[in-house]
């Protein structure tokens, strides 16, 4: 097998000059605040001001700002300069003798030492050429995350003398979060945090990591990167306490057609995992979610210094008590904000939790609250989620709405989702909602029963119905009542298919509509068939071969690869595919629900410039 050094160089370790406060990341439209200075990016300030904050996230300042044209200068100096430096070679890189720094399932990590800077080696077997290549291509994808509190991915190469292929990793000098929180001595934690008694509890080297973890998973999120296996052994500790999030399956690796998901074999470690997570393909529908909830345990583990569920006998324990509500204790005298914050993340409801860029912005916030200072040893208690099946269907709409806000009033009132739709804005106004979300709510869930125009086969059928009734009901009744007799039937709405199987409501149908009935265009799942794909770069045509259950975003993955050159996956937000007039981007949607015909031509284009 050809050495990873022939496509994969060393990157320069060289630290920009500038991030933003808030994301950690260089700005890419830098805007200094005029009283104090602090330094961010216009888009991530503007979000923070979207979410009603009005301090500066790193002092409590004011929050008027301006463009700051000598950053963005020194900013393009840096990007001008960055270069990747020669392919790493084997006999440049001294790994030290004695005890690993770690073991996992596939490989091992050792300490070493590259440029006369030490560095971590993580050393995984090459069993076959098909994981070898896996392996492959899952670095080239990792190379590309580049941020302060991620550990930064320096090189690889093989070592096909001992069939191994090396990674080389940034070091950190103080080990892992879990062993500085359960197997660390005084002087170990004055040397990491300045202060022997800096963990656990809720002081300055908690709001640290907990800003340093959260920044990592919004950053990574917005890569389209799930970790999969957040939890304390996980993150490291760099210079002054830094925390980094590590550990991105380089032992095995799992490829989703959504997310590039980079995780252990098994999804996770009990104890941090999400109660979903017990379900086939869970992580892959819900990973970026799961990812949250694990954050929050381990912030929880970092304010009490108890392992989560360390009482429990085994992982099966420990999984039926998450799945019964039951969640990692806290100490009785943390602050009602923060604690309200985990709460949210520890929702039996993925849909109700944060997302991690919504996280990163509460965490900043309550950094800044006075009344989030310390934590009084007064012991701990457990804590517990209970929410009705009625309840958790009103959360998942109101978060798939951006109504999260409501939710919290929503499950301290127990209302279903029945109730909920018989309740005007005066209802909702009287449970604790002000009139502009009460408004927002009614809007978004409609009323009980419609009036629907379907258009099929020429002629136009006007029926009543419940947003409760499923796709296969109203499909039966045009068929049975109004003789629409259509083969492999299709019911669009705005050129969007609706799924079998769900209810008008939980597709976003819940006032009187239009429909357009017709007959399936893509061949029946588990049926590969030939898509041919245009790129207007080259005017090249690809002949693809697909079936209806891949997703948009496999599909430019698909054709990316397919390129001569092959151009790297992770570049897919450059493009788009135009298909009958409308714009597609790689997402979650599948070719099914586009409802793509068998030969069709697609064209794939750049969506700024730079992408071709």
């Amino acid at each position: 097998m050809a050495s990873l050094t022939d496509s994969m160089d060393a990157l320069t370790t060289a630290a920009p000059p500038f991030v933003c406060g808030i994301t950690r990341e260089m700005p890419e439209k830098p805007v200094e605040l005029i009283d104090c200075g602090h330094l961010f990016d216009q888009d991530a300030l503007r979000r923070w001001r979207a979410a009603g904050k009005t301090r500066c996230p790193e002092c409590s300042g004011a929050l008027n700002s301006r463009p700051s044209s000598v950053v963005a200068s020194s900013l393009r100096a840096y990007r001008a300069r960055s270069r990747r430096d020669a392919a790493v070679e084997r006999d440049d890189v001294v790994v030290a003798k004695g005890r690993p720094l770690g073991r996992g399932s596939h490989g091992v990590v050792k300490k070493a030492t590259w440029r006369s800077q030490p560095v971590a080696v993580k050393q995984v077997p090459l069993d076959d050429d098909e994981a070898a290549v896996a392996m492959q291509r899952e670095l080239k994808a990792l190379r590309a995350l580049r941020h302060p509190n991620v550990v930064a991915l320096l090189g690889a190469l093989t070592d096909d003398d001992e069939g191994l292929l090396w990674a080389i990793l940034e070091f950190a000098p103080h080990g892992s979060l879990h062993r500085m929180l359960h197997r660390s001595s005084e002087s170990d934690m004055r040397a990491c945090f300045g202060d022997a008694k800096a963990l656990p509890g809720l002081g300055d080297a908690f709001w640290g990591i907990a800003v340093d973890v959260c920044a990592a998973l919004a950053f990574l999120h917005r890569r389209s990167v799930i970790h999969g296996d957040v939890k304390a052994a996980n993150v490291l500790l760099g210079n002054g306490g830094v925390a980094k999030i590590s550990d991105f399956g380089l032992a095995r690796v799992v490829g989703t057609a959504g997310f590039t998901r980079t995780s252990s074999s098994h999804g996770g470690t009990a104890g941090y995992m999400a109660p979903e997570l017990g379900e086939a393909g869970a992580l892959d529908r819900d990973g970026a979610s799961a990812d949250v909830f694990a954050v929050a345990v381990l912030l929880a583990e970092v304010l009490t210094g108890d392992e989560p569920f360390a009482d429990a006998r085994n992982d099966v324990a420990i999984a039926l008590r998450v799945r019964d509500g039951e969640r990692p204790a806290l100490p009785k005298s943390t602050p009602a904000r923060l604690r309200e914050a985990l709460m949210r993340c520890w929702d039996s409801n993925s849909a109700a939790r944060p997302d991690a860029k919504d996280l990163l912005l509460d965490v900043l916030d309550l950094r800044l609250d006075n009344e989030a200072s310390t934590v009084q040893d007064d012991g701990i208690e457990v804590v517990r989620v209970t929410t009705t099946t009625g309840c958790k269907q009103l959360s998942s709409v109101l978060a798939e709405q951006g109504l999260r806000d409501v939710i919290p009033i929503v499950r301290e009132n127990e209302v279903d989702i029945e109730a909920a739709r018989l309740m005007d804005n005066d209802d909702w106004q009287e449970i604790g909602l002000d009139e502009r979300a009460a408004r927002n709510v009614v809007a978004s869930l409609g009323t009980d029963s419609i009036r629907l125009k379907v258009h099929a086969q020429g002629e136009l059928v006007e029926l009543t119905v419940t947003t409760s009734e499923t796709v296969d009901t109203l499909l039966q009744r045009l068929e049975s009542e109004y003789g629409c007799d259509v083969e492999r039937p299709w019911l669009f709405h705005n050129s969007r298919a609706l799924l079998d199987g769900r209810s008008l409501f939980d597709q976003r149908i819940r006032n009187d509509v239009s429909l357009e009935l017709r007959r399936r265009r893509t061949p029946p799942l588990g049926v590969p068939f030939t898509l041919f794909v245009k790129y207007l770069g080259t005017g090249r045509t690809l002949d693809l071969t697909v079936e209806s259950c891949f997703t948009l975003k496999a599909l430019i993955h698909l054709a990316l690869e397919s390129m001569d050159p092959p151009r790297p996956v992770e570049d897919d937000w450059r493009f788009r595919i135009k298909y009958f007039g409308q714009y597609l981007f790689a997402s979650e949607t599948t070719l099914e629900r586009v409802d793509v015909g068998k030969e069709d031509t697609l064209f794939l284009e750049p969506r700024m410039v730079g992408g071709s």
